[in-house]
């Protein structure tokens, strides 16, 4: 849900953005890493994510968007809050997260790299070839 939700933000800023782009200005949205922190212990997401948008106006853009407003996909009535996070760009949240063993027997919960970056328009699903990679890894338990 919450890549379906973040691919519906970057379609919606970049076609707001074709008919305004200035010469060489990089207007376009998209991320290239995303992780959902879970609990398994109560089965739920830990009420926070990690995404890595590939240029500071698409961060900047999805703050706007996004920042102190509901989860209308979801039935909470908490406000999405959207803060900078310590670890900055794709390279540091590799560094912190390829080293993890999460306690989870399924890659389903780990972080994931996009490359391609996925910015909503379906070019870059996995069935138009687009490529990720989870990050990380499980901890098996039999």
């Amino acid at each position: 849900m919450l890549s379906d939700y973040l691919d519906g933000h970057c379609v919606l800023q970049n076609q707001r953005a074709a008919g305004n782009i200035e010469a060489g200005a990089d207007v376009r949205s998209c991320y290239d890493f995303l992780y959902l922190p879970f609990d398994f212990r109560t089965k739920a997401n830990k009420g926070y994510a990690f995404v890595n948008f590939t240029t500071p106006a698409a961060a900047w853009n999805f703050c706007l968007a996004a920042g102190n407003r509901p989860w209308a996909h979801c039935r909470s009535r908490k406000l999405a809050v959207v803060v900078r996070a310590k670890l900055q760009g794709l390279r540091q949240l590799l560094d912190r997260f390829e080293p993890t063993v999460f306690p989870c027997d399924s890659g389903d919960f780990l972080p994931i790299r996009f490359d391609p970056p996925r910015d909503g328009s379906g070019r870059d699903d996995v069935a138009a070839g687009q490529c990720y990679w989870t990050v990380g890894r499980c901890r098996r338990r039999f």
